[in-house]
């Protein structure tokens, strides 16, 4: 749907294309969104789907053991 808006010469033709596009996602987006919580599922927190997509390098350390000393 973008598409013919970005190949448009013409301004006018653009902002038809656009109105067009505005249209079309408050006709067929919208309604989908109605009742949509923050989070996946609907939740009203976080779950594993938006925790779990971050780096898990930042809470692992890679441990080099010691050689042991034997005193």
């Amino acid at each position: 749907m973008m598409y013919p808006i970005m190949k448009a010469v013409d301004g006018e033709e653009k902002e038809k294309l656009g109105r067009d596009l505005v249209a079309a996602v408050e006709k067929e987006v919208e309604p989908l969104l109605k009742d949509a919580a923050p989070f996946f599922g609907g939740s009203k927190v976080m779950t594993l789907a938006e925790v779990r997509p971050t780096s898990s390098s930042h809470f692992t350390t890679y441990h080099q053991p010691r050689p042991h000393t034997y005193s």
